[in-house]
């Protein structure tokens, strides 16, 4: 991964896309981060907030 301190916007923007194509393919990183294990534990979840953010300054 790449240090904090190099990453550039380009490179954070790489490493989201990758990150949403390992996702959309269904080849997590990490083990337990499959959608088998989501829906595992998606009925034991009870959220009570949700966040919702936009880095967009147009955001309202």
């Amino acid at each position: 991964m790449i240090g904090i301190l190099t990453l550039t916007p380009d490179d954070a923007v790489a490493m989201l896309l990758e990150g949403n194509q390992r996702f959309v393919a269904g080849a997590p990183e990490h083990p337990n981060q499959d959608a088998a294990r989501r829906a595992e534990t998606a009925p034991a979840q009870n959220p009570f907030a949700v966040l919702f953010g936009c880095s967009d300054s147009a955001c309202r």
